[in-house]
């Protein structure tokens, strides 16, 4: 039977943790004991916080180091002759996009095997490649996705906004610019950029328009889109680039970027089935085929692979606050820690965050907004009024007010606490 290693109390009696680098199991117990001793210690000890932090610090480098293990290409972000030849199997993707991405099960699952087989075709220049389309409402997490596929596989990534290209020659941004942001993401390699991915957000915002809507050349609709339609498929792009005083232009193959193009497709209708995936099966949304939108044939089939992403319910929501490695509530513990302040959201108070999110229709991305607003009274007057404990409820959110309690009623808790275990071990040993 396994035990706590540090109370010896079984884990049956006490759920824990399990570290597996150390082998043992840690009881919720122990580890709240722990952090109420750092967080005594750090209090009034300026350098005992410094090596906290210190230690925090270290530890992310320890972790940079373990994923430059991991990176598909040779020995790490040092080597200069980089291919991003994949050594990740589709399953092992998944389980790491499930480290930080909530829910989503099937987009993940078709991502994962999208982003395998495109850097197998790299060996094989003669297999086409296949583009993604991804189809969500806002704050689903369609850009999330695809910021996380490329950190799993460490290749360069750029995100560009669809609704700002214009045709070459006009005001505001044009296609080539996309591929010189990323060449600066690959730190000025061609080479590695060409391998990179491109994430192109409101693709459905570029629809050509209809005749007699407008007055004037169409530079943002479908003349956009044809420029997309050359650099999707794979060609060799002349990327205009800064030389001193002279503008150059430096040749981009994009026959091995993997492009992502994302877009809401408001009004769209899906269709809702099972599938099977081993032993269990998923729900799965699947788009029309006569996809319009004002966009040209031509670009919709330079993307095949077609994935469609679910509006994220309530608990989706709760989980994303709290669930991932790198958790809006873990950083929000982190920035209160570093005034040596435990804060805690209650559970009523999560069910309010995804409440108000779904209510403004900003889905995930607009949880850090309402975050920002409800830790403000408290990130304003606990780091000055000596407060150890910091909460947060749903009456909290509606009030605009926060739970505390004082270094003084914290040690006069942990006193009380302390007398009534010391009777009780009295008693049971008379």
């Amino acid at each position: 039977m396994s035990t706590c290693y540090f109370c010896g109390v079984e884990t049956s009696i006490r759920p824990a943790f399990y570290y597996k680098k150390k082998n043992i199991h840690v009881c919720f117990h122990c580890i709240l004991e722990m952090n109420e001793a750092l967080m005594e210690a750090t209090s009034n000890n300026e350098y005992a916080k410094e090596a906290v932090n210190s230690f925090y610090f270290e530890e992310e480098n320890r972790r940079e180091e373990a994923l430059d293990q991991m990176l598909p290409y040779g020995n790490g972000r040092t080597n200069t002759a980089r291919s991003a030849t994949l050594n990740l199997k589709p399953t092992e993707i998944k389980e790491l996009l499930d480290q930080n991405v909530i829910g989503q099960e099937y987009a993940k699952i078709v991502l994962s095997v999208a982003v395998y087989n495109h850097y197998k075709r790299l060996k094989d220049p003669t297999i086409e490649k296949s583009n993604i389309l991804m189809i969500g409402p806002t704050g689903s997490g369609k850009s999330y996705l695809a910021k996380n596929i490329a950190q799993i596989i460490n290749v360069p990534f750029v995100v560009a906004d669809a609704t700002a290209l214009t045709e070459a020659g006009y005001v505001g941004e044009n296609v080539e610019s996309i591929l010189a942001r990323l060449i600066t993401a690959a730190d000025g390699d061609v080479s590695w950029a060409e391998q990179g991915i491109v994430y192109i957000d409101e693709i459905d915002k570029i629809g050509k328009k209809q005749a007699g809507n407008s007055v004037g050349r169409d530079i943002s609709g479908e003349g956009v889109q044809q420029a997309l339609l050359k650099m999707v498929e794979g060609a060799v792009i002349n990327v205009p680039t800064e030389n001193g005083m002279n503008r150059a232009y430096t040749p981009f193959d994009t026959s091995k970027v993997l492009f992502i193009c994302g877009g809401a497709f408001e009004g769209i209708n899906l269709e809702k089935r099972k599938m099977s995936m081993g032993f269990a099966s998923i729900p799965v949304y699947e788009e029309p085929d006569d996809i319009d939108y004002g966009i040209i044939p031509e670009l919709m089939g330079r993307l095949p692979i077609r994935v469609t992403l679910q509006e994220l319910t309530k608990e989706d929501l709760i989980r994303i606050i709290t669930e991932p490695k790198n958790s809006l509530l873990n950083q929000y513990k982190r920035l209160f820690a570093m005034d040596g302040i435990h804060f805690s959201l209650k559970p009523d108070a999560l069910e309010k965050i995804a409440d108000m999110a779904i209510q403004r229709k900003t889905g995930a991305r607009g949880l850090r907004a309402i975050m920002e607003e409800i830790t403000l009274p408290a990130m304003y007057h606990a780091p000055v009024n000596g407060y150890k404990y910091c909460s947060i409820s749903a009456r909290n959110i509606e009030r605009h007010n926060f739970t505390y309690v004082t270094k003084e009623d914290a040690e006069r808790i942990l006193r009380e606490e302390a007398a009534r275990k010391a009777g009780l071990a009295k008693g049971a040993s008379s």
